[in-house]
C-alpha cells in the first residue's frame, strides 16, 4: 500500500469532508463528475472516496432502501413510434395526473400522457445521524444511531407517453401557423399593383364608386394530385396557385376598378383538397394528394393572404368563407387565421361563422352562398327566404351562387306573383379533374367567374375567365 504524501492527504480530507457535507445522488449518471472537476481528481477517485466514506457509515446520504426526491427514474423511447414507457419512484405524494406530472417534471410541450398507474408502499430506515470534523488537515467523525426507525411513503408510477406531433395536435398546429404568420413579412407595392393592372392608370377623380365585384374561384382542390397521361391533365400544387393567381389578375383587369367600392371576395368551397393529414375529405374519402397537409394549409393561407393585400390597395374587401365537403374543418380553420391576421385593418372584413350558407348584402342585392354538395337546387331559393326573411324582403334582386358540381349551370326561379326572381348560378373550377373523376366521365371546362353588382340595379356584369 503506497504511503500518502503531505498534500495528497489535505487533499483527500478535503473531498472527504466536501462529500459528507453535500448531498451526492450516486447511482445518477454524472453525480461525481463535477465534485471530480471542482477538485481536479479523476471521477473514479471521487467514487472510490463515496464508497469507502459510506462504508464506514459517515456519509450523509440515504440507505439503499431509503428513498430520496426522485429515488430510480427511467424513459425508454421507441423514436419510430413516438411512444415512450416511463417508470419512476418518488416519495411524492401522486394523487392526481397533475401530482404525476409535477413529480415526473414530465414536459407536457413535449408529451402526453396516454396512461399511468401508481403503486404505493412503505419503507423504512435508522435515525441515523453523521458528525464530521477537519482539524489540521486531519479528518475525524462520530456516527449515532439512535434505535428509531423512521417510516416512509414511497411511491412507483408507470407512465405510458405519447410525443406531441404537429400533424396530429390541433394546438401545435395552431401553434406552427400563428408562428409561420408573426414571421410573415410579405411587402405589397402599390405602385406594382397599379402596374399590373392596366385600367387602374386611370383618374379616380371624377369617377362614382358604386359597385361591388364579387371574385368567386370555387373548388381550387389545392394539394389535388393528377397526372395528364392518366386524367389528361396535369394538376399539383403550384399549378392550382399559379391557376389561382392568373384568374384573379385576368377578373380584375377586364373590369373597371375605378367604379369599385367593394370586392367580396369568396373564398372555401373546397379550397383545400383534404382535411387532414391522412389525405381524406371531411367525411372521410382517399384523395390523390400532392403535399402533406401542413404544406397545403400554409401554401393556401399565403395565397390568400397576398391576394387580400392586393385586392385591398384598390377598395376595401369583405372575405366570405365558404365551407365544402372536402374541407369543412380545414377552411373553418383557414377563416380563423385570416380574421386574426386582419383583425386589426380597416378595410379588410372576413365573415366565418360556423352555419354552412353564407348570406350577402350589398345595396338592393341579395346572395346565398352554398357550396351544394347538402342541399337540392330546386330548394335552394325557398331555403334563402325561409332562413333570412328580413334579407330576401329588403332586396329586390336574390342569387344563389354554388361551386361542388365542376360546371355551369344557370337556373331561374320566379315566385307566384313573378315580382321577385332568384337565380341559382352553379360556377366552374380551375381544377383538373383527378384519376376517379377521369374515370366516370365527369367532363367540364375549367374556369372562374367574377359578378359586378351595381347598388341599386343588382348584377349589371358578369365576367368570366376560362384555361
Amino acid at each position: 500500500m503506497r504511503t500518502l504524501s503531505i498534500s495528497e492527504k489535505v487533499l483527500r480530507d478535503k473531498l472527504d469532508l466536501y462529500l459528507t457535507e453535500n448531498h451526492i445522488e450516486r447511482g445518477k449518471p454524472g453525480c461525481y463528475r463535477s465534485v471530480a472537476q471542482k477538485f481536479k481528481v479523476e471521477t473514479e477517485y471521487v467514487r472510490d472516496r463515496c464508497r469507502r466514506l459510506a462504508a464506514k457509515g459517515l456519509l450523509n446520504e440515504p440507505s439503499k432502501d431509503q428513498s430520496s426526491t426522485v429515488c430510480n427514474s427511467s424513459l425508454r423511447e421507441n423514436v419510430k413510434t413516438g411512444e415512450a414507457d416511463l417508470t419512476q419512484v418518488t416519495n411524492k405524494r401522486i394523487k392526481t395526473l397533475e401530482d404525476l406530472i409535477k413529480a415526473c417534471e414530465i414536459d407536457t410541450s413535449v408529451w402526453d400522457v396516454v396512461s399511468y398507474e401508481v403503486n404505493k408502499w412503505e419503507v423504512g430506515r435508522k435515525d441515523r445521524k453523521v458528525h464530521w470534523t477537519s482539524v489540521d488537515g486531519q479528518g475525524t467523525g462520530t456516527s449515532f444511531d439512535s434505535g428509531k426507525i423512521n417510516v416512509e411513503p414511497l411511491f412507483q408510477v408507470k407512465a405510458k407517453l405519447s410525443r406531441r406531433k404537429v400533424e396530429k395536435d390541433l394546438s401545435l398546429q395552431k401553434e406552427a401557423v400563428l408562428a409561420e404568420i408573426r414571421t410573415y413579412t410579405r411587402f405589397v407595392d402599390r405602385d406594382k399593383v397599379i402596374a399590373k393592372y392596366s385600367n387602374m392608370a386611370k383618374t379616380f377623380a371624377n369617377i362614382k364608386k358604386d359597385c361591388a365585384l364579387e371574385i368567386n374561384v370555387p373548388d381550387l382542390h389545392i394539394g389535388k394530385l393528377a397526372w395528364a397521361e392518366e386524367t389528361g391533365d396535369d394538376y399539383d400544387l403550384k399549378i392550382a396557385v399559379k391557376r389561382y393567381k392568373d384568374a384573379i389578375s385576368t377578373l380584375i383587369s377586364r373590369t373597371n376598378v375605378s367604379q369599385i367600392e367593394k370586392f367580396i371576395l369568396v373564398v372555401g368551397h373546397d379550397f383545400l383538397n383534404v382535411d387532414g393529414k391522412n389525405n381524406l375529405t371531411t367525411a372521410g374519402t382517399p384523395q390523390s394528394s400532392d403535399s402533406r397537409f401542413y404544406k397545403m394549409v400554409k401554401v393556401g393561407k399565403e395565397l390568400l393572404i397576398e391576394t387580400i393585400d392586393e385586392l385591398s390597395l384598390i377598395a376595401d374587401v369583405d372575405v366570405v368563407v365558404v365551407p365544402g365537403n372536402h374541407d369543412s374543418n380545414s377552411m373553418l380553420m383557414m377563416g380563423d387565421i385570416l380574421e386574426a391576421w386582419y383583425h386589426t385593418s380597416k378595410t379588410v372584413n372576413v365573415l366565418n361563422d360556423a352555419s354552412p350558407r353564407k348570406y350577402y348584402k350589398y345595396g338592393n342585392t341579395g346572395i346565398m352562398f352554398a357550396h351544394g354538395h347538402n342541399e337540392k337546387l330546386d330548394t335552394l331559393p325557398q331555403i334563402f327566404a325561409a332562413e333570412k326573411k328580413q334579407l330576401w324582403a329588403e332586396t329586390d334582386f336574390h342569387r344563389v351562387h354554388v361551386g361542388h358540381f365542376h360546371h355551369s349551370k344557370q337556373i331561374k326561379y320566379k315566385d307566384i306573383e313573378e315580382q321577385v326572381g332568384c337565380i341559382v348560378k352553379i360556377i366552374r373550377s380551375l381544377s383538373s379533374n383527378d384519376a376517379w373523376h377521369t374515370e366516370k366521365g365527369y367532363l367540364s371546362l375549367k374556369g372562374a367567374e367574377a359578378f359586378l353588382y351595381h347598388r341599386d340595379q343588382g348584377l349589371i356584369a358578369t365576367y368570366e375567365y376560362t384555361l
